[in-house]
């Protein structure tokens, strides 16, 4: 009986072990990171159909007529500038198209001078433990009609297990037509990614600078 009781006990911890090992949790820095991206109120901000100043997403503006659909790109750059990091934002680029053209200087010696780093765009593991780290990891999409824009996310630190990782990617939070603080990559990715998974056209970028 007390053999039984051990080998029980020893698959118990093994089955316990296994399990730890394929989720992932945010550390200390990474429910740091989750509480300020949380305290933007990203689902009250930077609204789709208004404009909005970009650093606190609140409408400034009622009668524009220009620079007032989504605003992915100007919350990604809100969210940095209260990390003191530096991402592509107005006044340097109007928010219009702002997406697109920060996805070619992430890609650009300023990104790297700025501390901006690429990841492998399919390590979707990577990309999470950065972010469950305290480090900015940031999700970019440029469309390929320069007239059309592209797309931009931050990286949620998130409690997620490694087979969704795969199947959907890391948490992300987002402005776009409907803002959302925890949603899928691969969901909110879903009109540019369409029947290509892994994606091979949505780039990761971490910044080397972890939350304080």
């Amino acid at each position: 009986m007390k053999r039984i009781c051990f080998i029980m006990s020893f698959l118990l911890l093994g089955f316990s072990f296994a399990f730890s090992q394929q989720l992932l949790k945010p550390d200390s820095l990474g429910l740091k990171l989750q509480k300020l991206y949380l305290n933007m109120h990203i689902e009250t901000g930077w609204l789709n159909g208004q404009h909005v100043d970009w650093r606190t997403g609140k409408q400034d503006d009622p009668n524009a007529t220009t620079e007032n659909t989504t605003h992915c790109s100007a919350f990604v750059a809100a969210a940095c500038d209260r990390m003191g990091i530096y991402i592509l934002r107005p006044p340097e680029h109007e928010q219009e198209l702002l997406a697109n053209a920060q996805y070619n200087w992430l890609l650009s010696a300023k990104g790297k001078v700025n501390g901006w780093r690429q990841l492998n765009k399919t390590d979707y593991k990577t990309a999470q433990q950065y972010a469950n780290q305290g480090y900015m990891v940031v999700a970019t999409y440029k469309n390929p009609n320069p007239q059309r824009a592209g797309h931009i996310v931050c990286v949620m630190p998130s409690e997620i297990e490694q087979d969704s990782l795969q199947q959907n990617g890391p948490f992300i939070i987002q402005s776009s037509r409907i803002n959302n603080s925890n949603i899928k990559f691969r969901t909110a990715f879903h009109r540019v990614i369409k029947k290509q998974w892994p994606a091979q056209n949505v780039l990761f970028f971490y910044n080397t600078k972890r939350v304080k």
